[in-house]
Order: structure tokens, then sequence, then C-alpha cells
């Protein structure tokens, strides 16, 4: 069992010192309700004169006697003024019963950080008017040693803290006047309120730090604040006497930190408890109505940070109580965009909260309508914290429904743009906070006239700034508001430029044209440019296109068909070279074609009609002939009148559904050909003329084949 226990310590000392290393951004109130050490009334006026030989410093009403390190082991003659007295860290040991005689007007003294041992019976005796004592940092005091202490019946507050007692004398529990009584990090691991009962005034008690495992109940009248933070209680105190009356009636104040308690039990007597803190304890699933206002009527403040389990489920109406103000359930990795952990309605049924602390949990993933769905009902908030969340985006939407809003908290987060207007409807926030975002600029529009009135502190320190046009207007802001931008100027860093963002500047010639403007031009000659482009492709490949359109389209041969069948024509091929090629024509191709095939060729040196005009005489013969050969030859590409008939014949056959007919004569450099020539000879077979004896067989073989539907039939 000992092992046992040892080793709980030890756990519990470690969570301490992680707790320890936790950001410190804990709301400031928590703390300063009931300071945890005793006070002092702050002296008014009084030059600090040498009142002892340089060893004691005194004002009208204090003798500042300590850290004289051993050089003075007494209370030396002192003005009669003197009412609080400080020998703290001066070695003393022993305390002998006439070590007051001469400050017997002493109202607070001090022997804290000292070696005390030893308290003579009566060493207080002489102090009547003695109200408080400091004996905190003593590591030899044991519970015997203290009984002098508390004979003195004036005393009202008592500070023990940071020592190494195991147990207090029984007179320490029957101090009739003690108001404020504080023990943290001490071993009195058993808190006997029973017999605090001899102490009616008893308003502050602190027992932090003692490794408390049991608490036995007694009606504490006018106990107000209560620390029982870092022990290891495992449920919560008990607080009910017999029918419902409370053991604290009037306990505001309940500091249950870092121990490990699981949950809240089901009948709770706290009827004017209004702060309650649970942090680092081991609560894991909570259930609804857990703070409901029939357990927790005037509670205000409630503290459920850092939890040693991380919460993992917190069902609807776990906050149902009007009289809360603050929830803080910072540092517990919630992940706020699952609905079966976190129901959409677990912070329904608190509509007077006015501070929220979410820092330190997960909101990446969290659309407007889950945020809004969790939160949008606490339109009076005033704070939040939302800070180290992985939060991406803001809108304009995500936080309007809090008109109230006054401080905002979103540093070290995800957030790439704020756009304008994002506060529209927060014309009351003071104080922003987004440094370490990934925020690249900031302008005019960003933030509303009303923002800028109502902004008193502003931090966008730590972002990624990308300095351009649209940015001076914020370089412009934050050089002249030096109130409104607490961090260094250094804090604020052009990520593309490597330079300060408030010494950032460029010609006004740089930036006459808007963003908008510019953008519109950019894209005008954008679309300019790929239309002319476009228009240029098409009307280079304006015959490539005509012909793959065609050849997709085109129909069953039956124009063509009937076109054969009913005409009248005077030509089976009408024939389209060049002059150049003129020997070609005469010399092989018309014997071969005429008189071996008998085909009817119109070859104008021979067939065009002399006196008309020369266009009159390409018609004509196109629409006299059955079949159009066309010959293609480097004398073909540079001739106007053969590109003519060339385009003039192409709309021909497109329009009686037919195909030409291409040979080739020689090698044409494609880099010459005109476009409808190389239209043609992407989108139709030519034959090619080769002077070789297999290869003219081969020609004359193919071409007959074209021509098929015209060569005559000879029986």
């Amino acid at each position: 069992m000992a092992h046992l226990t040892g080793f709980l310590l030890f756990l519990t000392s470690l969570s301490w010192f992680a707790l320890s290393l936790l950001p410190s951004e804990v709301s400031p109130d928590f703390a300063r309700k009931g300071s945890q050490t005793c006070e002092i009334p702050t002296p008014k006026g009084g030059k600090r004169h040498d009142c002892y030989d340089r060893k004691c410093w005194c004002t009208k009403t204090r003798a500042n006697c300590s850290d004289n390190k051993g050089s003075l082991l007494f209370v030396p003659r002192l003005p009669r003024g003197i009412q609080f007295l400080d020998l703290s860290y001066d070695n003393l040991s022993t305390i002998p019963q006439d070590f007051f005689a001469n400050v017997t007007n002493l109202t607070s003294v001090s022997l804290s950080t000292n070696f005390i041992a030893s308290i003579a019976e009566g060493a207080f005796e002489a102090l009547k008017r003695l109200e408080v004592v400091f004996l905190d940092n003593n590591f030899h005091l044991t519970g015997e040693v203290l009984k002098p202490v508390f004979e003195s019946k004036t005393l009202k507050c008592v500070d023990l803290r940071y020592g190494k007692l195991k147990t207090l004398p029984k007179n320490a529990y029957e101090s009739p006047n003690l108001e404020k009584f504080y023990l943290h990090d001490e071993y009195v691991s058993v808190v006997n309120f029973h017999r605090f009962e001899s102490s009616p005034k008893l308003r502050v008690l602190g027992w932090s730090g003692n490794y408390v495992m049991q608490i036995i109940p007694g009606l504490m009248r006018k106990l107000k604040f209560l620390y029982l933070s870092n022990n290891l209680l495992s449920s919560f105190p008990d607080t009910c006497i017999a029918k419902a009356a409370s053991f604290f009636p009037r306990l505001t104040l309940l500091n249950l930190k870092n121990n490990k308690i699981h949950s809240i039990p089901s009948q709770l007597c706290l009827p004017r408890l209004q702060r309650l803190d649970l942090s680092g304890n081991l609560f894991q699933y909570m259930s609804p109505n857990t703070f409901h206002l029939a357990l927790f009527p005037q509670l205000n403040n409630l503290y459920l940070e850092a939890m040693d389990i991380h919460i993992t489920n917190i069902d609807a109406f776990v906050f149902n109580n009007t009289h809360l103000k603050m929830i803080s359930l910072m540092y517990n990795n919630l992940k706020f965009s699952d609905e079966e952990s976190i129901a959409m309605d677990s912070f329904a049924g608190c509509p007077n909260l006015q501070r929220l602390q979410l820092s330190s949990n997960v909101f990446s993933g969290v659309s407007d309508e889950r945020f809004l769905g969790l939160f949008g009902n606490l339109t009076r908030l005033d704070t939040i914290y939302m800070g180290k969340t992985s939060l991406e985006r803001i809108t304009v939407r995500t936080f309007a429904k809090f008109p109230r809003l006054k401080i905002l908290f979103l540093y070290l987060n995800k957030v790439s743009d704020i756009p304008d207007g994002a506060f529209a409807g927060n014309p009351l926030l003071k104080e922003l906070n987004l440094n370490d975002n990934r925020v690249t600029t900031v302008t005019r529009t960003t933030f509303t006239e009303a923002n800028r009135h109502s902004l008193k502190q502003l931090d966008l320190s730590g972002n990624p700034f990308s300095c351009d046009c649209d940015l001076l207007w914020f370089s412009d802001w934050l050089r002249s508001n030096k109130t409104l931008f607490k961090h260094s100027r250094s804090s604020y860093y052009c990520s593309n430029l490597h330079q300060e963002v408030a010494s950032f500047t460029v010609p006004d010639q740089a930036c006459l044209l808007s963003p908008d403007t510019s953008e519109f031009i950019v894209v005008s000659v954008s679309l300019l440019l790929m239309a002319m482009t476009l228009v240029s492709a098409v009307f280079r490949y304006r015959w490539h296109i005509r012909l793959l359109l065609y050849e997709a389209f085109r129909g069953r041969d039956d124009v063509r068909r009937r076109r054969l069948e009913e005409g009248n024509f005077d030509y089976d091929v009408f024939v389209s070279y060049a002059s150049g090629d003129l020997s070609w024509v005469y010399k092989t191709a018309m014997p071969e074609l005429e008189n071996r095939l008998g085909l009817r060729l119109c070859v104008h040196d021979r067939d065009f009609i002399p006196g008309n005009n020369i266009v009159d005489n390409i018609a004509d013969c196109v629409e006299s002939s059955k079949k159009i050969l066309m010959v293609f030859s480097n004398h073909f590409l540079r001739s106007q009148w053969c590109q003519f008939e060339l385009a003039y014949c192409l709309r021909h056959v497109m329009d009686y559904d037919d195909a030409l007919i291409v040979v080739c004569l020689g090698d044409v450099a494609s880099r010459d050909l005109t476009s409808s020539m190389m239209a043609v000879m992407k989108t139709t077979t030519y034959i090619q003329w080769v002077d070789d004896d297999d290869a003219i067989a081969s020609f004359w073989g193919r071409l007959k084949e074209a021509l098929q539907e015209v060569v005559p039939n000879r029986t």
C-alpha cells in the first residue's frame, strides 16, 4: 500500500509539472478572487530610512529587517509606530520568548524563508494586536513547534505554505478570529472541516498540494474561498447535510483543479458557489444537465481545462444553466467537427454566457453551419478564445451572431484570408488577436469603419504578408498606429520581399490601376490573344476544317449518283493542271485515259472556248464534267489560277457530295503547300506518280479504280 501511495504521489507531481508547461491563457479573474496569501495594507507615504545599523530600513509603519543572512538574530529596538516587521531570509532557527519585546505594536510579521525549528511558549504573547503571520518556506516546522503561534487569539491570517508539515497543532483549529489560513504544498493529507468549526470566522482556506485523499465534512458557516487543487481526491467533496442543508452555505469559490475526480454527484448543496475549477481531473463523459441550475444555482465561472484523460463526449444541455457567464474548455484537444462526440446542443441552455475559452482544441473541418449550430445561441458573448485550434478559415458569417463581442483571440491558427466585413457584425470589437496565422494581405475594406474606430489592440504579427499594392494601405496603417499595434514592427514581415511591412513602399504610378481594373485588363488581353490565335488558326486551317466536316457529315452518295444519272455531260473528267505540267498531261495522261480507257477529258489548253472569260470557262467545264482530276505539283502550287480552280472545285464536290481525285507529280515540300492543297492532301488519298515501270503500272491501276464510275463499259 505504501508503494502504491508513493507511486500515486509521483504521478501527481509529474502531472503538475506537465501542466505548469502549458501556455498561460487562464482568465485572470479566477486567480485574483480570494488571494492565496495573506495581505497587508499598503503604506501611505513615509520616507525610507536606516533604523538599525543598516540592517533595518523603516518607514512610518514598516520595518524591513530581511535578507541579513544570519547577521541579525534578534529584533532590535525600532520606532514605536512600526506595525509590520519583515524578518524573512535572516537564517532564523529559534524564536525565543522575548523575541518581540521591542515591537509590541505589531499587527503583521513575516518570518518567511528561514530555518525555524523552535518557537518558545509565549513568544507571541507580547503581540496583543497581531493579525497576520507569514511562516511560509520554513522546512523544519512541526505541529508541536507551531503551538505558540496559534496561542494568539487576535490572528486573522496565517501563511504556512511550502514547508514539510504533516500535522497541525490542535489549537490551529481553534482560532476564534482566524479568517484566512494557507497551507499549500505541505503533507497534511486529511482535511478535517469538523475541527474547523471552532474557527467560526474562517473565510479563506488554502489546502492545495497536500496529497489530500480524505475530507472529513463539517459545517463551515462563513467559508467563501476553498482551494483544494493538486491533491488526490477521487470524488467531489460532500456538500450536503441532512435535509439538503449545506456544509458550505456561503462558499463562492471552489478550486478542485488537478485531482482525480471523474463525475459530479447527483445532489449538491452549494447555494452560493460562483466559481468552480475542475481542470486537470478525470472527466471523460459529460451527460446532460451536469452543471444544471438546480445543482449550481449561482454558478458564474466554470473551468474544465486540460483534463488528465481527454473529454470524449459532451452531450446536449451539459451547461444548462442560465447563471453561467464563463466556460473554459482549453487544452482538451476536443474535436468540434465530430458530431457524435460533441452534440450540436452542447451549449444550449446558457444564453447569458459572456466568455468562452476554447483555445488548444481542434476546429479544423468545422463549417459555419456547425459553428453557428454550436454557439450561435450565445448572443451575449463578449470574449472568445480560439487560439491554437487549427482553424482554417473565417467568413462574414462565422462571428456575425455575436454583436457584443469585444475580445477575440484567434492566434496560432491556419487562417489565410480575412474576408471583407468578416467582423462587420461585431461593432464593439476592442481586441483582436490573429498573430501567427497564414494571412497574406489586409486592405482598407477588410475592417469596417466601425471596427477601425472600436479596435484598441490588433495583433496580426507573424503572418506571411505578401507586400504588393494591395498591402500599401495596411503598411501605412501599421506605421501610423503604434498604440493599436502593440507588437514590434519587426514582427510584421514581407514574405516575398524579405523586409518589414512598415518599411514597404512602391511608387504611386505602379499602383494607379485598381486590382479589379488590372485583373480586367489582363483577362481581356488574354481573351483577345486567344481569340486572335483561334481566328488565325481557323483561317490557316480553314480547308482542313471544311474538308473534315464534309467527310464527317457527307451523305450516302445519293446526290452524286442522281447527278450522274440525270446530268447531260460533255466530259467524263475535268483535268486541273498547271501549264508547267502540260507535257505530262498531253504525252502521258491523255493517251492512257482517252485512248486506252475511252474517257472524254476536259483539258483547258484544248477545250476552253476562246474569247470566253477564264472564270466562265472553268465554271462551265467543271459543271459539264462528271469527275474532277487535280494534278498537284510544284508548278501547281505556284499558279494563282490553279489555286482558284482548286477552291472552285472543292466547293463543287462539296455541293454534290463528291470527292476530288488527286495525283501528285514529283516531291512537293509540305512547307510550300497552300492551305487548301495541304487540307486536300491531309484529308484525301492521293496517287503519287513515280517514273518507275512497276510504280507506273500501279499508278494507272489505282487511277482507273478511282475513275471506275465514269469509265465506259466496253463489250
